[in-house]
């Protein structure tokens, strides 16, 4: 009888301690990195709609950027470091409810801001949207930073920064991103279908779940090499596939090369090809794909080879044109020269040509009414004796 009077006392009084609420923050924090915190109750109700978060360096309370918002029935926090040093973060006057009615509670915790060398800066700290959002993480250390998140794994190099996109599925939830520590971000939905609680499951079930719906896409290949051959055109085909949750309606390409796709939509799991002419005087460069401020780029490196045809232009069916003459249409190097297979037309003035000899009138007119009135001028002064 004893024992079983003593197992309900242990069970009550384990109640008790799981029901209060509790503190949760790293106590070692990087400066520059993105502090994140949480006050949470496992069984019971935190009663307050807003808390205070106050930060002291000693006895002065210091000023950085700081938040904090009700989500899911905890409270989370972030703030941004921005001297080295020991400090305090106090939390007073939390009212909950637990198996024995009304209660509250304050929190102290002691802290430090260190030098170190990996640093990921995430803004903002936590996300309230009515639809679409972007979470923005910078490696503002100076050691590479792996990334992995729903958005896909990534690197960032020291000081580069990288833009995350999605829609919330849920009223409540956290994006995670998982790097040399865990960062859990609270996105607050109102348009959502209720609260998502925590998980520590792997991304690829988080993704099938629905737990966040992502626009995500990959570009094939990461790099162009191409080798042109004389005047010829040298083709090249770009794979765009959007491997995301949700449509991509802002899809945009940006290159100085020609190519035959002027389109802005990419539905769920379609691909698209997009094929590049590079002509013979075309130069190493890039091409940016985007949607949603972010940018794929793709390095372009051409090399050039110049292949000379046995036949002669005539033999082939072109025309050499004159100094003064251009090619319109397709072309090649035959044995006795550059050689046109379209059309032969003459060369278009520059705007600057048509301009220069009316600039150059300008400038003599220009000058002789300016010696005149020097002249004038310099004629009415007497000479000294």
């Amino acid at each position: 009888m004893k024992k079983e009077l003593l197992f309900i006392i242990g069970l009550f009084l384990i109640s008790f301690v799981i029901s209060e609420p509790s503190l949760v923050m790293d106590s070692s924090h990087s400066i520059g990195e993105t502090v994140l915190g949480v006050v949470e109750i496992t069984s019971g109700n935190i009663l307050n709609e807003e808390l205070s978060l106050v930060i002291k360096g000693g006895r002065k309370e210091v000023y950085w950027t700081k938040d904090m918002i009700k989500g899911g029935g905890n409270f989370y926090f972030y703030f941004y470091p921005e001297s080295l040093g020991e400090y305090s973060l106090s939390i007073e006057g939390i009212l909950y409810n637990d198996t024995l009615g009304l209660n509250s509670i304050d929190f102290e915790k002691n802290f430090s801001i260190v030098e170190g060398q990996k640093i990921l800066s995430v803004k903002p700290g936590f996300v309230f949207t009515s639809g679409e959002a972007t979470i923005k993480l910078t490696n503002v250390g100076n050691s590479t930073i792996n990334i992995d998140s729903l958005g896909g794994s990534f690197e960032l190099e020291s000081l580069e920064y990288e833009e995350i996109t999605f829609t919330p599925a849920y009223t409540f939830s956290l994006y995670e991103i998982r790097s040399y520590k865990t960062f859990k971000i609270p996105v607050i939905y109102p348009g959502g279908s209720g609260d998502l609680p925590d998980s520590s499951e792997d991304s690829e079930e988080k993704k099938n779940s629905g737990f966040f719906l992502i626009k995500s896409l990959e570009v094939e290949p990461e790099r162009i090499n191409i080798s042109l051959n004389s005047y010829n055109h040298n083709y090249f085909t770009l794979v765009i596939k959007n491997t995301g949750d949700l449509a991509i309606e802002d899809l945009a390409i940006q290159s100085e090369y020609i190519y035959d796709w002027n389109g802005s939509n990419l539905g769920v799991g379609a691909e698209q090809e997009v094929t590049f002419d590079f002509r013979q005087n075309d130069s190493d460069g890039k091409i940016v794909v985007s949607f949603a401020k972010t940018d794929f780029e793709i390095p372009v490196f051409l090399s050039t080879t110049l292949q000379v045809l046995d036949e002669t232009c005539s033999e082939i069916g072109g025309v050499l044109c004159g100094d003064d003459l251009t090619c319109e249409g397709e072309d090649d190097w035959a044995s006795d020269g550059y050689c046109c297979l379209g059309t032969c037309v003459q060369k278009k003035a520059s705007s600057g040509d048509s301009y220069g000899p009316m600039i150059g009138i300008l400038i003599l007119i220009i000058l002789g009414v300016a010696g005149y009135f020097i002249f004038q001028r310099y004629k009415k002064v007497p000479l000294r004796k």
